[in-house]
């Protein structure tokens, strides 16, 4: 089939998915049962077509024109009755919800933090002395001879300032990972190694200066949920970077638009969470509780996120998937508007 016979004969019903999709609405409030059976029908039509545009033709204008298409169609077609997204509903879904379907930037955020820490296991044993020198002052105290126990001796006013100070430190790394995201993801990626290598570099320290224990009860209570806080953080640092560096068949400016406002809501959720960190981290890990009681409570609330996460696995599409056909898309987004412009289509 020549690209021309291809144009004549998939513009008809491109155009009239098209119509559909404008008459349906947002969740194909305005169509009959018959139009609503019709624009199935289209939809799975144009996606064959779109898989056969995007390998015959893969630079052509027509690929973004039947993307656009295809995913205001979906939209329609699948978009479940939603309501105003409420602090409520934010923390018991749509936060979660948009870790899950980031899986695969999650992976790679979770690389740039552990390699990290392995690497500063194997500075640390090699260059002991440098690497402590390097090290921020205010976490060598557990590479230290000192008494047993993490009881810093603060009076309760003490411990509600230290607690504030970590609180706003965290936050600060929460909000640059993700800000830093618009550098091509550079600063983000700094971020996740900077924080890995410190925290695999103190951990050798401590092991090496007999404080294992006390390592594990300096970090144990808040350890688990502030880490992983500060990797989601980077997932929404990546997501805006991916926007910049490979938007697709999608504007950038467009896309990057669209990321970014997600992303934000995931930096600002999981800053919220680092509140907690730090308040655990002020009222528990430096106040003398034993490693016991502290990987009880940092499992008690460190696992609890990440069981959410996985609750909402399946309520997410993972990126880059628009069903078998056309894998090497984006994944469905809300619909962005834009017109149908065929090569060679009429106009008037």
């Amino acid at each position: 089939m020549t690209k021309q016979q291809f144009l004549e004969h998939g513009r008809p019903k491109w155009q009239e998915l098209r119509l559909l999709t404008e008459k349906a609405g947002p969740r194909l409030e305005g169509l009959d049962p018959g139009d609503a059976r019709t624009m199935g029908a289209l939809y799975r039509s144009t996606v064959a077509d779109l898989a056969y545009a995007t390998e015959r033709y893969p630079n052509d204008r027509l690929i973004k024109a039947l993307t656009d298409l295809t995913i205001e169609a979906r939209a329609a077609i699948y978009a479940k009755r939603s309501k105003t997204m409420t602090f409520k509903s934010f923390f018991l879904t749509d936060y979660w919800r948009m870790i899950a379907e980031q899986r695969n930037v999650f992976w790679i955020a979770l690389g740039l933090f552990l390699v990290p820490v392995l690497l500063g296991v194997v500075a640390a044993s090699l260059f002991p002395g440098e690497v402590s020198s390097r090290m921020p002052q205010n976490f060598l105290w557990v590479t230290e001879p000192r008494p047993s126990g993490t009881d810093m001796g603060l009076t309760s006013l003490q411990v509600a300032e230290f607690s504030f100070h970590v609180m706003i430190n965290n936050i600060q790394v929460a909000l640059f990972a993700f800000a830093f995201g618009i550098a091509f993801g550079l600063g983000t990626a700094w971020m996740l190694a900077y924080n890995g290598f410190i925290f695999g570099a103190l951990g050798y320290l401590a092991v090496a200066a007999g404080n294992g224990t006390l390592f594990i009860e300096a970090v144990a209570a808040h350890g688990m949920l502030e880490l992983s806080c500060i990797v989601v953080a980077g997932v929404a640092g990546l997501r805006v970077a991916r926007a910049v560096i490979s938007p697709g068949h999608r504007y950038r400016r467009e896309l990057l638009v669209e990321e970014a406002r997600s992303a934000a809501l995931i930096a600002w959720g999981t800053a919220l969470f680092l509140v907690l960190a730090g308040l655990v981290e002020g009222f528990v890990s430096r106040t003398g509780t034993t490693w016991a009681p502290s990987l009880v409570i940092g499992l008690a609330i460190g696992f609890p996120f990440w069981a959410m996460v996985y609750r909402r696995r399946n309520d997410s599409e993972p990126s880059g998937r628009l069903g078998p056909e056309v894998g090497r898309h984006n994944r469905i987004r809300k619909a962005i508007g834009s017109g149908l412009d065929v090569p060679g289509a009429a106009t008037g």
